[in-house]
């Protein structure tokens, strides 16, 4: 007994089956079975199962990436809405070809302010589902969002193992979802969910790869594409609002693969039309430094006429207004009327600036095909002066302006006889003699008199109805009153400035209530006047005025004070 003890111990250390402790093995004869781990392709006992599960050096995606030698691994990958910011939980769920999960859900975070993750596992399946939880950069506004937003793409490594989940792919999550459960496969169902999104931006493009490769950094068709999209979605919005947004249209496409919700359609069609070109442009140039962009002006309907910018033609053909010379005064003048022509078929155009369209007052307008416009204006209350109006369409103004004939009147020029200070015994004669003389110095022509009141005022030298067309002047020629009458009518509040009169007085003998004070027609000194005929002999101050520049009798004084004489040409 011992003996065959001995031998049963001994047959079992030699290697052979069937030494189990429960005695629960079937066929001690057959030999068990081995998994292949390698990589050798030269052993053609290996299954075709076996062969699919081990990764060999043929087995590449269509990039020509390694999947890798265990399985499917991502190379590349990040979120973009603008890029996440750094710290942004990722999560990934690897996927059957039904679309189910299998596996463990794996997280990771954002590397960089550029979205950047890395996955260290590897899959067996090529399916993976994707989401990000991260605050952005804003494109619209060059800052960061004040809360977080989710993005979620679906990818298929054996197509390519770089992989940038975005707005596009967040959009037309639900719908490839949708799609795939429905029969289609992963690819069809990511191409046609994609597609969708983009025509309801009225983008319509032959769609061969997904928008998971999609970079808002390259300026491409697809960067471009997507770039446009993501300022529309964000425009003015809060990231609380985009997510609004974003989950509204993709619950919206989901079912049928169009947007329906009037609200959503009219939100993008006025996002659109509001966002900054030149500001998105700016801000993302600047966020990734030594790129330049223009791809995406293409992709937006800036002019709200269903026409995509680089499909619409928005310059119409030339046109012009005529401009108005030598318009009268403060009169009102209408423009030629232009007919709008040379647009896309069915666009329009966005007009700034006011007009009349169609007849109609207008600010801020479109036009189409066959609008007419014009202007109405009034011109200055000034000669020589231009006033006008404009419209601005698709960057080139167009101009309408009125401009006032110039004020060609005959002048009334009041001057300083440059005569050294005299009491009031000059005679009025000498002072048309110191004023002729001083005309003469200064090339004046026309009739010359003294500013020198003998009667009840001086309008009786220069009567009211031959003055009322003349401009009153400096001898300079600075306007001081477009005529006689307003220059007393307090017409220029600095018209004694103007003039250039500042010294402490003149002899005029004109004030207020049309009296005169002459010092007996200019020919008293005032040496014997007494106190009881003061107030008969005195004389106007032009230099003491009240602020408001009108001429004012604000003192009297005797006729033996040392005064200059004014003079006047007309």
């Amino acid at each position: 007994m011992k003996k065959v003890l001995f031998l049963l111990v001994l047959f079992c250390l030699l290697g052979f089956s069937g030494c189990g402790d429960d005695g629960d093995s079937s066929g001690d004869d057959t030999p068990t079975e081995t998994t292949i781990e390698t990589d050798a392709t030269t052993d053609t006992d290996t299954t075709t199962e076996e062969t699919a599960d081990a990764t060999t050096d043929t087995d590449t995606t269509t990039d020509g990436t390694p999947a890798s030698e265990t399985g499917y691994r991502i190379t590349d990958a990040n979120g973009q809405k603008g890029p996440c910011r750094i710290n942004s939980n990722v999560t990934i769920q690897e996927r059957d070809t039904n679309y189910n999960p299998v596996g463990d859900q794996y997280t990771e975070k954002t590397e960089d302010n550029f979205g950047t993750v890395v996955f260290g596992n590897t899959f067996s399946n090529p399916i993976v589902d994707i989401s990000y939880d991260c605050f952005y950069f804003v494109e619209n506004t060059g800052l960061i969002s004040d809360s977080r937003i989710i993005l979620r793409s679906i990818s298929d490594l054996s197509v390519s193992t770089k992989i940038i989940t975005n707005l596009v792919t967040s959009l037309g999550y639900d719908r490839a979802v949708n799609l795939i459960e429905g029969g289609l496969s992963i690819t069809d169902g990511k191409l046609q969910a994609e597609k969708e999104v983009l025509e309801a931006f009225k983008i319509f493009i032959q769609m061969t790869e997904s928008f998971d490769q999609a970079d808002i950094s390259v300026d491409d068709q697809k960067g471009g594409i997507l770039l446009a999209i993501s300022a529309i979605i964000q425009q003015d919005n809060s990231a609380g609002e985009v997510s609004d947004l974003v989950g509204n249209f993709a619950n919206d496409l989901k079912a049928d693969g169009t947007i329906d919700d009037p609200a959503i359609i009219a939100e993008l069609k006025t996002n659109a039309q509001n966002v900054n070109l030149e500001q998105i442009r700016t801000n993302v140039e600047s966020f990734f430094g030594g790129i330049s962009l223009n791809e995406y002006q293409k992709y937006i309907d800036s002019d709200g006429d269903g026409i995509l910018n680089f499909l619409d033609d928005d310059t119409p053909d030339a046109f012009s207004f005529t401009p108005v010379l030598n318009a009268d005064l403060s009169t009102s003048y209408e423009s030629n009327t232009v007919t709008i022509s040379g647009l896309s078929a069915g666009g329009t155009i966005q007009v700034t600036g006011s007009a009349y369209k169609n007849g109609v007052p207008s600010s801020n307008f479109t036009l189409a095909n066959g609008d007419l416009i014009k202007f109405i204006l009034t011109s200055s209350t000034n000669y020589g002066t231009a006033v006008s109006s404009s419209v601005t369409i698709d960057g080139t103004s167009y101009v309408y302006s009125v401009t006032t004939k110039l004020d060609d009147r005959q002048q009334i020029i009041v001057y300083d006889s440059g005569q050294p200070a005299m009491d009031g015994d000059f005679g009025a004669a000498n002072a048309q003699t110191w004023c002729s003389a001083q005309a003469t110095v200064n090339s004046l022509t026309g009739t010359v008199i003294p500013w020198l009141s003998t009667n009840s005022d001086l309008k009786d030298a220069i009567t009211q109805d031959a003055v009322n067309p003349r401009k009153v002047t400096s001898l300079s020629g600075d306007l001081v009153a477009n005529q006689w009458n307003s220059f007393f009518n307090d017409e220029g509040t600095d018209s004694f400035q103007t003039l250039g009169i500042v010294d402490d007085g003149y002899w005029t003998g004109t004030v207020d209530g049309a009296k005169t004070y002459n010092c007996d027609g200019w020919t008293r000194n005032g040496n014997v006047v007494n106190e009881l005929d003061y107030a008969n002999y005195n004389r106007h101050d032009i230099a003491a005025r009240t602020t408001d520049g009108a001429p004012q009798a604000v003192n009297t004084t005797q006729c033996d004070q040392l005064k200059k004489i004014l003079c006047i040409a007309f």
